[in-house]
C-alpha cells in the first residue's frame, strides 16, 4: 500500500491512502472475492428494500437508487475474472463443435454438418440457438449438446 507517495501510516498504525490505491484495493478485492463482495451488496439491497417499506424509513428506497451505480460498479470488477473464464470456454466449446464437424464429415454426415455449422454461425434456421451458449457458460444448450453427443457417439463408433 505504501507505493503512492501520499499514503501513509500514521502513529496509530492506521493507514491513510490515495483514491487511486484505495479504488485498486477494491478492484483486487472484488477479483479475488467476487462471491463475498456479491453476497454483502444483496445483504444491503435486501436490507434497504425492507426497510424502506417500514413507515418513516422512505429514505431507504432513496440510498438504494442513491447507491445502485456504486454496487453496479463493484459488481463490474468481480465480474471481469469470470468474464475471461468464460469466454475462454466458449472459444473451447466452438473448437468442440468445429472438431465435431470434421468428425461428421468424415463420418459421411455432411447434412448434420452443414447444420451444426449454422448454428455456429447463428443461422436460426439451423433449428439450433447458438446465442444461448455465448451467453451462459455453465448452462450450453442447442449446439452444444447436440455436438457434443455426436462428436461421442462418431468417437465411439471409430474406437
Amino acid at each position: 500500500m505504501d507505493h503512492d507517495g501520499v499514503n501513509f501510516l500514521d502513529r496509530n498504525g492506521q493507514w491513510h491512502l490515495s483514491f487511486a490505491t484505495a479504488t485498486r484495493a477494491c478492484q483486487a478485492f472484488a477479483a479475488a472475492e467476487p462471491d463475498l463482495v456479491d453476497l454483502y451488496l444483496r445483504d444491503w439491497e435486501d436490507r434497504l428494500r425492507a426497510e424502506g417499506f417500514e413507515p418513516g424509513n422512505r429514505h431507504s428506497h432513496e440510498l438504494l437508487r442513491r447507491w445502485a451505480p456504486a454496487h453496479a460498479l463493484a459488481r463490474s470488477w468481480c465480474a471481469e475474472p469470470r468474464r475471461a473464464v468464460a469466454e475462454q470456454e466458449v472459444e473451447r466449446l466452438q473448437r468442440l463443435v468445429r472438431e465435431a464437424v470434421r468428425l461428421l464429415e468424415a463420418a459421411g454426415d455432411v447434412r448434420g454438418a452443414r447444420r451444426i455449422e449454422r448454428g455456429l454461425r447463428g443461422n436460426r434456421y439451423a433449428g439450433l440457438p447458438i446465442r444461448s451458449v455465448t451467453s451462459t457458460v455453465r448452462r450450453p444448450t442447442g449446439i452444444v449438446e447436440y455436438s457434443v453427443g455426436l462428436l461421442d457417439r462418431l468417437q465411439y463408433n471409430h474406437a
